[in-house]
């Protein structure tokens, strides 16, 4: 082909018909082009079609990924309450008057005081999208909002875990160890608790004592919050990648 076209250039040349060979060459220049612009179309065709597809492989990856947290989610958002409902219940017996309440429920509401409810995120593929940059891939603005969201969220709900978990520490434990006992709240000893007599009225006539129980209700009420916000996040992230896969 090359051949054929470097013979009529030669022959145009050698019959000294310059205007002809002028509008051969451009025309020749204008086919060079569009083959390149051709070439180049295909390329970003192929790079657009191999990008879609590892999209889908990573967007089936993400959703595999938040289909298990969402039902380790519901477990622990119904737990946040249970803990949030426990301690409203406990916080309104207490009072300078308060009177005893069966010690079953008493230790069942002082149980709920150090149950450590937390949910654990699996976020291995959210986590290696973000620190790989290939989040990037993912065409859809609105599920790469969402992913920068949920992971907003995490981090507050674990801050307050945090919170949680220092007043068990520092606060609650020291108390129960005070006035209660341990050995009441142990599901290993539900037929077999303390043999010494705790201090139930007394505690319950406390204004400290309140005031522990009230930040335990309080922080229960927010870890529930974020666990209602995070629960919605992931599934508007399931149906916008559903969605984002089966287009």
């Amino acid at each position: 082909m090359i051949k054929f076209f470097r013979k009529i250039r030669q022959q145009l040349l050698t019959e000294n018909k310059f205007n002809r060979y002028l509008l051969y060459a451009i025309g020749e220049i204008v086919l060079v082009v569009i083959g390149i612009l051709i070439a180049l179309q295909i390329n970003n065709w192929n790079e657009r079609k191999k990008n879609t597809n590892l999209e889908k492989e990573i967007l089936q990856d993400l959703l595999s990924e938040l289909e298990v947290n969402q039902q380790k989610l519901i477990k622990a958002r119904e737990e946040h309450f249970q803990v949030f409902e426990k301690t409203s219940l406990l916080v309104e017996l207490i009072e300078p008057m308060a009177q005893s309440v069966n010690d079953s429920l008493f230790n069942a509401y002082m149980g709920v005081m150090i149950w450590p409810v937390k949910y654990i995120d699996s976020k291995s593929i959210i986590s290696t999208l973000v620190s790989s940059g290939s989040i990037s891939l993912i065409a859809n603005k609105k599920i790469r909002y969402k992913v920068s969201k949920k992971l907003e969220l995490l981090d507050e709900y674990n801050y307050l875990l945090n919170i949680r978990d220092g007043n068990i520490e520092t606060l609650i434990s020291p108390y129960i160890i005070k006035y209660h006992s341990f050995r009441n709240l142990s599901p290993i000893s539900k037929n077999d608790g303390s043999r010494f007599t705790t201090q139930q009225i007394s505690m319950l006539r406390d204004i400290e004592f309140e005031t522990i129980v009230e930040l335990r209700r309080l922080n229960a009420y927010s870890l529930h919050q974020f666990i209602q916000e995070l629960d919605k996040i992931q599934k508007d992230l399931i149906a916008l990648i559903k969605k984002r896969i089966n287009d």
